[in-house]
């Protein structure tokens, strides 16, 4: 009976932390659209507002990247396929939303004072980062397409996350594609770059409230999963 407990209070705080997490980077994908905007990378990376923009990036990703056991426990029962996808995905979640809010915040603002034009879009990337970040895009394209089967076959609830999940990766990889070189002066284009990994969060922090909301009541949702 106790680790029952202790298992229901645990799945709470995942479930809580990809709320959280996920509505942390929001604001903080917002933010940072808005406060490069007009500005360009450099100088936005010297200003004052940097800084706590990326730290609540930094806390929101690692939130995230902790509250993916909840989904996993949502999605747990649905076969091996979504599980593979969950996995991709977490690996590419340590790169684009741990590594790089932290390299946001170590890194970034000396190289604007120190060096600012590697931080134009005309300045060379290392090839090892490209080669990375292009992996972590394909990793997220397959893993929300496995996560997604789930969804869209109604085993786990909601429907529309099966269409969000890969329209997201989708959405992302245009993205890059509109932006290859981050966040640009032009606002509107610096939101629709980000436009997929926001609609991604958004799925999260759906997931994360739905289990809490399940954790909390009198009884678990654990069998989202419906008999086929």
């Amino acid at each position: 009976m106790q680790s029952s407990e202790e298992g229901t209070r645990i799945h709470q705080w995942t479930a809580a932390a990809l709320l959280l997490g996920s509505s942390l980077f929001v604001v903080h994908l917002v933010a940072r659209s808005f406060i490069t905007a007009g500005t360009g990378l450099a100088t936005a990376a010297r200003g004052s507002a940097w800084m706590p923009v990326h730290a609540l990036g930094c806390i929101g990703a690692l939130l995230v990247l902790a509250g993916l056991p909840a989904l996993y426990r949502r999605i747990e029962e649905t076969g091996w396929l979504p599980l593979l996808g969950l996995a991709l995905i977490g690996l590419n979640w340590c790169f684009v939303g741990v590594f790089l809010s932290f390299l946001s915040v170590l890194v970034v603002p000396w190289l604007a004072e120190k060096a600012p034009f590697l931080l134009s879009g005309e300045a060379a990337q290392p090839r090892a980062l490209i080669v990375t970040f292009l992996l972590g895009l394909a990793a997220q394209l397959v893993g929300t397409g496995l996560l997604a089967a789930p969804y869209l076959r109604g085993d786990v609830t909601p429907r529309w996350a099966g269409v969000l999940l890969p329209a997201s990766a989708i959405l992302g990889i245009v993205g890059d594609l509109v932006a290859p070189s981050g966040p640009s002066s032009n606002l509107a284009l610096n939101l629709f770059s980000n436009l997929g990994t926001i609609l991604f969060v958004v799925v999260l922090a759906d997931q994360g409230l739905r289990a809490l909301t399940a954790s909390s009541g009198p009884r678990s949702e654990a069998p989202t999963v419906h008999p086929r």
